[in-house]
């Protein structure tokens, strides 16, 4: 975040008419935080303006909501791993819309919204971390190869080709026992299929 803790939308729907654009929310301790969206993300807990024509919070951003019909707001804390990372703001165009099992359904949203997020997080993590393992395991100097489950290679990497003698292309698709490897120890003796690695993990 910037030195202001400046709140930035990250998604929005319904009518708003340039209301997004027209405010500035913080969630510091300045005017612009005082308000449901920065009262929420600064402590946690969820802030509603009952009455936005009178409460003395929501000042800074009033007379913007006032002329698009807003009446009253609720602002409820969005958690990922038990960290505040946003807020849910929902406006209504009735004065106190906003009773107590409403406020209970929506901070269900907020938490399901969380979770989503997380997910997310994670996949994109998990799915870094994998492109990662594929590059350390393509220009590893070990020659590596992976079966399928009825003995068949599915994939060699480029050290792997090198010492069997033949390109990728010529690799995949056969089977680890192919006489044709003819597979010897370091002093040049066949090695027996079943003393092979790839025939003890099968």
């Amino acid at each position: 975040h910037d030195a202001r803790q400046s709140v930035s939308v990250r998604a929005a729907a319904g009518h708003q008419d340039g209301y997004l654009k027209a405010i500035d929310i913080t969630w510091d301790d300045a005017p612009t935080a005082q308000g449901p969206t920065g009262t929420a993300i600064r402590t946690g807990e969820p802030y509603i303006a009952r009455f936005i024509l009178t409460d003395p919070r929501f000042a800074p951003w009033r007379n913007q909501a006032l002329d698009r019909g807003y009446a009253s707001s609720i602002a409820l804390p969005i958690r990922v791993n038990d960290h505040v990372i946003a807020a849910l703001n929902v406006y209504s165009s009735a004065a106190d819309a906003f009773d107590t099992l409403e406020t209970e359904l929506l901070e269900e949203l907020a938490s399901d919204l969380g979770f989503g997020i997380q997910v997310l997080r994670l996949s994109r993590e998990n799915q870094i971390t994998r492109a990662e393992l594929e590059q350390e395991r393509d220009i590893s100097p070990i020659g590596i190869s992976v079966l399928t489950a009825e003995g068949k290679l599915r994939y060699v990497n480029a050290r792997a080709s090198e010492m069997m003698g033949l390109p990728v292309a010529q690799i995949i698709g056969r089977t680890s026992d192919a006489p044709e490897w003819k597979i010897t120890d370091f002093e040049g003796h066949p090695v027996p299929l079943e003393r092979l690695p790839f025939a003890r993990a099968a």
